[in-house]
């Protein structure tokens, strides 16, 4: 009975790894569309579909209502802002951030979910940093950005369907993809991509939205705040971007 019972097990475990690795494969007709073509790269503009705030503080409240009135209450509870005061400055940070200083442009929130579904191409994959910092009393800006990364040479391939999320990489001089994520997925309220395993208390936020080209955007966000009460305060966001373009 012991030996049957081992052997049932064994064979059990057997399955779940053949299955799991077959649906990390890409299907043949895909990978055929595919290597037709070569990997595709666009130099976008470092704010491309991203809005920053006026460099005016009278409007900044203006600026950033609308963004909060897109917040949900299950997105809201995703957000860990950790803060510590160090030297007198106050230190604020929230990975991911669903309320960043820079955030994706509301033109392109997704007017139908059915838009993302499909099999996708990278076109651009980079990390931007955003810096504004603000002098007081004098109330004066600067406004800098600095891309840190731009992968040009990796190639990567996006599956949606209405419940799944598959994100497969190739490295450079490799022939095949390999898979990297496999989670569940919901679209909130347009804007926000929730991808998450078995539960969405503990699912990572990103931005989503499709460009007037029909390209599918994905924007990651770092948010970092250092504020010196009375002399300056600097709004830092890290940015990690992916564009991706329909198969």
């Amino acid at each position: 009975m012991i030996l049957k019972f081992k052997f049932m097990n064994k064979l059990i475990n057997f399955f779940l790894v053949f299955v799991t690795l077959a649906s990390c494969k890409i299907p043949k007709e895909t990978l055929e569309r595919i290597y037709q073509d070569e990997r595709q790269t666009i130099d976008f503009p470092m704010d491309y579909c991203l809005l920053l705030p006026p460099l005016d503080f009278e409007k900044w409240d203006n600026h950033f209502l609308p963004f909060d009135k897109l917040l949900s209450k299950a997105i809201v509870r995703t957000q860990m802002k950790f803060t510590f005061t160090k030297d007198s400055v106050y230190i604020s940070s929230c990975f991911p951030s669903a309320s960043p200083w820079v955030q994706l442009d509301t033109l392109a929130m997704i007017k139908d979910d059915k838009l993302i579904i499909g099999d996708w191409r990278i076109l651009c994959c980079r990390k931007i940093i955003f810096e504004d910092s603000v002098t007081y009393p004098k109330n004066k800006i600067y406004r800098s950005s600095k891309e840190i990364f731009n992968d040009k040479e990796n190639d990567m391939y996006l599956s949606v369907t209405d419940k799944k999320f598959k994100l497969y990489n190739k490295t450079k001089n490799k022939t095949n993809f390999k898979q990297i994520s496999a989670k569940n997925y919901c679209i909130n309220n347009k804007r926000f991509m929730m991808i998450y395993g078995f539960s969405k208390a503990g699912a990572a936020i990103n931005f989503i939205g499709i460009d007037i080209d029909g390209r599918l955007i994905l924007d990651s966000f770092y948010e970092e705040e250092r504020i010196y009460e009375k002399k300056y305060a600097i709004f830092h966001t890290t940015m990690t971007q992916y564009i991706f373009k329909k198969i």
